[in-house]
């Protein structure tokens, strides 16, 4: 079998990304470390079946459902993230995947072949493994959306307990005392936040938390 990129990571003891930055003279790789892998890439007649495109691509992961873009949300955000990169030069590829082990392997290899600069990563309760695991990878990443780790990982989210408790201290004081919480499943750990939020203002203003009406419908 020919040899591959991560025969190389191997063989000289680094990660699949660190031999693609040498590969492609990025920036980020000691200058010892390069040269080591640069002799293994040349002791085992490593030649890269491609080249380093041109073009800068970002990489949006996500978990798509029937109906995904429909939601103004997803839609606002793909289109938000869209415009952006685009204005700054980038193209995006959107990698769809599953809650198993075998897509953060297909992510990997993805980063590796099609030369993505970065990865953006749509939070989902079906995929907060996968989020998670991509601070591991050693790429440039940010996770949009709520997580319920954020450690490794650079995370842009919404202070969802905060604001519910803002709104319930508001409707507190315009003088309600029976309140209903209508949500989606509490998988999610922003709508869990956001419950959380609102009971805790109704409990600080000495209401009764146990009378408060949920209703959980499917997202």
């Amino acid at each position: 079998m020919a040899t591959t990129i991560y025969d190389i990571a191997d063989k000289a003891g680094v990660s699949v990304a660190t031999v693609s930055k040498v590969m492609n003279s990025r920036k980020g790789v000691n200058s010892k470390t390069a040269r080591r892998i640069s002799d293994v890439m040349e002791q085992m007649q490593f030649r890269p079946r491609w080249k380093a495109s041109s073009v800068q691509t970002i990489a949006l992961v996500v978990f798509p459902t029937p109906g995904w873009l429909s939601s103004t949300y997803q839609a606002d955000l793909v289109s938000g993230l869209t415009e952006n990169l685009f204005d700054a030069g980038y193209c995006v590829q959107i990698i769809s995947c599953n809650a198993d082990s075998r897509s953060l392997e297909n992510i990997n290899r993805l980063i590796i072949t099609h030369q993505i600069q970065g990865v953006v990563v749509l939070a989902s309760p079906k995929i907060y493994s996968i989020g998670m695991e991509i601070g591991k990878l050693d790429y440039p990443h940010v996770i949009i959306g709520n997580m319920p780790v954020f450690e490794g990982n650079c995370n842009i989210s919404v202070k969802h307990f905060d604001g519910r408790y803002q709104a319930g201290q508001y409707l507190w004081r315009l003088g309600h005392r029976k309140f209903g919480i209508v949500m989606p499943s509490t998988e999610d750990v922003g709508h869990r936040a956001r419950k959380d939020g609102a009971l805790k203002a109704i409990n600080d203003n000495g209401g009764n938390v146990n009378d408060v009406k949920i209703l959980e419908y499917p997202d």
